[in-house]
Formats: C-alpha cells, structure tokens, sequence
C-alpha cells in the first residue's frame, strides 16, 4: 500500500469544448467524452500493449484531457481542519489493503471544503493515459457539490436534499439554510429501493415532507419512475437544468447529469 503524489486544484466545471476529452472512470469501464459524442469502452480492452483502434490518433500534445473518477468512496473535510500529511488516515484500511494506491484531493470553489480520493496505481487506462499526461484529476462528488453551490437558489425550505441519479445508485448532498451538511451515496436496483434508502436518509434526520425541499440534478428519461414514485409522498420537487441538450450524452452515460462536464 502507497501513498502517492497529491494535488490541490481549483475546478473549472464547464462542458467540453473543442480539443478537449474528459474521461469518466467507472467500476466496469470508463466513458471518453468530447464535444460531440460520449463513447464507453470495457476495461478489458485495454492492456500495456493494446487499446481501442479508434484512440490511437489522440495526440496528448494537442488534446487537453481531464480525468474524473466515479468511485463512490470520498471523503468531504472541512479545510480547516485537513491535513495533507496525514492524508491516508481518512481512509479505513481495511478499504485500501489490497491494492497500490495514490491520494487526490480537491478544494471546492467555496474554499472551505476539502474533497479526498484515491485511484488505483494498476489502472488499466494509465497504460495508454499516463499521469503526467492528464491536464486535471478529479472527482465527480467535487464536481456535483460544485454545481450545486453555485447553482441559484430558489425558494426552498430551509432544508435542501439534492438528489443526483445514476444508473445503478444516488447521491444526495443535504443543505441546512444553504450551507452544505453531508453527503452520502446509495447502491440500487430498481425504484423501490431507491424509495427505500431515500426515506432512510430523510428518517435519519427527522424530515417529514413538509420541512424539507428536493432537487433533483437533470431530469432525465431513463429516471422517469423515479421522479414519479417521489410525488407520490412530496410534492415540493425541483430539477436543477442539465448543461447539455444532447440526448446521446444522456442515454449513454451511467451518470447524465455529468455527461459533458470537463471538470
């Protein structure tokens, strides 16, 4: 087990623009983004020696690329008390024993937060996209409560969970009084279990439907029941718009609201 270089950088979240690749780690695969189409590859396809024909011509000399990972383990700690030397003690070690690993962090745009993380030295994507070689490193957590935090507010209940959906889970990022609290994420199946984790997360802290607003990131299709089976028990519902309005982001991409983000 290692602890490798760490970098502190400030986050432009923008969509991707010309020249530019984002790419998105996911447990299965990664997706490679750019400015026109979003494409999945399987990690398998990748080796020391092999990639995907159609990667070949990326020239890293002209293509700025950006790195973005979807492993759900982070860690959000106030600045004010992180420790960059101690930075391996926020991570239990039974969830980093078995592999070589290197720690990332990010600071929010509000400066006050800390975002911690780690990537796996034997990443078969490293082969073709060495460390050096990537413009920025980040995490998709950053990214989302970046959004959020700059997002206008309407008029919500003191209470704000935000919800970010993905293909197999969700995110919810709780505000008390516009001020970021916790965030937590869920593995699911299917509606019901994402109506099951959810009014855990709202019994955990006494919300009942009155007291508390919902924000969904997007408002997306492939979610339609999820948005529905919600109604049904609140109706103070909002969307956070999406930045895109190309529907091949959306319905390739295991996490929608971030398809085009370079982050």
């Amino acid at each position: 087990m290692e602890i490798g270089q760490k970098f502190l950088m400030q986050k432009e979240n923008r969509k991707i623009e010309e020249n530019e690749i984002s790419i998105h780690l996911f447990e299965d695969g990664y997706i490679f983004s750019d400015n026109l189409k979003t494409t999945f590859y399987k990690k398998s396809l990748f080796t020391k020696k092999t990639k995907p024909s159609e990667l070949e011509s990326i020239n890293l000399n002209k293509i700025k690329v950006s790195f973005i990972s979807f492993n759900k383990i982070s860690l959000f700690i106030p600045s004010i008390i992180f420790n960059e030397k101690s930075h391996k003690s926020y991570f239990e070690k039974s969830t980093l024993n078995n592999f070589k690993y290197k720690t990332y962090f990010d600071k929010l745009n509000s400066n006050n937060i800390i975002n911690t993380f780690f990537l796996k030295e034997n990443e078969a994507l490293f082969n073709m996209f060495p460390l050096n070689k990537i413009s920025i490193i980040s995490h998709y957590k950053t990214i989302l409560l970046n959004t959020i935090i700059n997002s206008k507010k309407k008029s919500y209940n003191d209470n704000v969970v935000y919800l970010n959906l993905q293909k197999d889970s969700f995110d919810v990022f709780y505000f008390i009084k516009n001020k970021f609290n916790l965030s937590n994420s869920f593995n699911i199946e299917n509606t019901e279990e994402f109506l099951y984790y959810f009014f855990y997360f709202t019994e955990q802290f006494n919300l009942d439907s009155n007291s508390f607003s919902i924000v969904f990131l997007g408002k997306f299709e492939s979610f339609k029941s999820h948005y529905s089976a919600i109604r049904d028990f609140q109706t103070n519902i909002s969307f956070l718009n999406s930045t895109t309005k190309n529907k091949d982001f959306f319905d390739k991409h295991p996490s929608p609201f971030l398809a085009n983000y370079f982050c």
